[in-house]
């Protein structure tokens, strides 16, 4: 016969584990689009078309792929006004990066 402390035991794991898919995502409630429009749409506009004149590249245009996207807004360009982005998850550049390849360039 089981004893209350195995009944405890397993409460506390079943607690634990319908905790774990209580936490927030780690890039909250925030989508690829909201994160471009937060950290890109200054520069490179909403549209994604950039500002030629200003050497601000088009980002809707790029040829580049997802993981290249995803370095350059990881790490910049060296000699370039592109700026890094030091608090931005890596898992926010992703979506960003993957918001830019598969989205942005579509429309």
């Amino acid at each position: 016969m089981k004893t209350p402390r195995h009944y405890s035991a397993a409460m506390v794991i079943v607690a634990i584990t319908g905790l774990a898919a209580c936490t927030e995502p780690e890039t909250g409630d925030r989508n690829g689009e909201q994160l471009f429009l937060k950290y890109c749409a200054s520069c490179h506009k909403s549209s994604g078309g950039g500002n030629f004149l200003k050497g601000v590249p088009s980002a809707k245009h790029t040829r580049l792929t997802e993981k290249q996207i995803l370095q350059l807004i990881y790490y910049g360009r060296p000699h370039s006004q592109m700026p890094t982005f030091p608090t931005l998850k890596l898992s926010e550049a992703k979506l960003i990066a993957g918001y830019v390849s598969n989205q942005l360039r579509r429309h």
